[in-house]
């Protein structure tokens, strides 16, 4: 059976199917250096380039530059001399702490305390059964519940510092 008889086709579709069967064959290959050598002709032997791909190498040799130029410069740099302030504005003094003293935070206030302090001396104790009047003490007795939430760690950490404490003082 031969398909081209059985369809219908218009003086358009008529000259494009000719078009086709004009066309060589699937196994004919083109001449692959006869093809290399017209393009070899019409091109030269080197591809034309735009005139800024010949200026490629100028960013790295700029960054080159530069890295010498400020290594140089880093290497080179003997500081500044500092000279003394024209204004005759005097500055106010720094408090320096003393040495033997040690800075506390008791209470919401900020407590200087020098190494023979007597920790004792914060509560309004005379040693007898009295409850006495603390509320104007430096650490107030009011709640001592917070202690039953300590740990063993936590209270033997605090009879360690107690006992170390007894033996510096007798």
């Amino acid at each position: 059976m031969n398909d081209d008889l059985d369809l219908k086709l218009d003086a358009a579709e008529q000259k494009l199917v000719s078009q086709l069967r004009a066309l060589p064959s699937e196994g004919k290959e083109p001449d692959w250096t006869a093809l290399e050598r017209e393009i070899r002709l019409a091109v030269g032997p080197q591809v034309p380039t735009s005139w800024w791909r010949k200026l490629r190498w100028l960013v790295p040799a700029g960054a080159i530059v530069t890295g010498a130029a400020i290594a140089l410069l880093v290497m080179n740099h003997h500081g500044v001399v500092l000279t003394e302030p024209t204004t005759t504005q005097s500055l106010p003094p720094v408090e320096q702490p003393t040495p033997d003293t040690t800075a506390l935070w008791l209470d919401g206030h900020a407590v200087e305390v020098d190494d023979d302090f007597d920790p004792s001396s914060l509560y309004d104790d005379d040693g007898s059964d009295e409850l006495a009047d603390d509320s104007n003490a430096l650490l107030p007795v009011d709640n001592l519940q917070w202690i039953d939430s300590l740990d063993d760690h936590a209270l033997d950490r605090a009879e360690h510092w107690l006992d170390h404490k007894k033996h510096k003082k007798g």
